[in-house]
C-alpha cells in the first residue's frame, strides 16, 4: 500500500493523540503511532489490508507531547488504495 499523507481527520482521532485536525493533516499515519507500532502495524495490519481483510486491535499511540496513549484501532482498505483509520478507547 502506497505511503500517503493523511488528507482529512475527525477532531475525535486527532484528540486522541493530543493534537488537532490541522495539526496532523498532511502527514503521514506513521507520526501517530511509536516506531515499534509502526512497524507492528505494517506487519500485521497492512498484511491483512492487502489480502482484502480489515484489522482491529489494540496499539499504543503517540501523541504530540511524546507521551503514548493505549488505543484501540480499525484499520480498513479502499480501493483505491487509501486507508482508512478508526481510532478508539481501548476496550476495557
Amino acid at each position: 500500500l502506497p505511503l500517503r499523507p493523511m488528507p482529512a481527520m475527525y477532531s475525535t482521532f486527532a484528540g486522541r493523540f493530543g493534537s488537532a485536525p490541522e495539526d496532523l493533516r498532511g502527514r503521514h499515519w506513521e507520526a501517530c503511532f511509536p516506531p515499534r507500532e509502526v512497524d507492528r502495524l505494517r506487519a500485521d495490519a497492512l498484511t491483512a489490508v492487502r489480502e482484502g481483510w480489515q484489522w482491529d486491535g489494540g496499539c499504543e499511540g503517540l501523541r504530540a507531547d511524546g507521551a503514548t496513549v493505549p488505543v484501540r484501532v480499525r484499520l480498513v482498505g479502499l480501493d483505491d488504495g487509501s486507508l482508512v483509520f478508526r481510532v478508539a478507547p481501548p476496550e476495557t
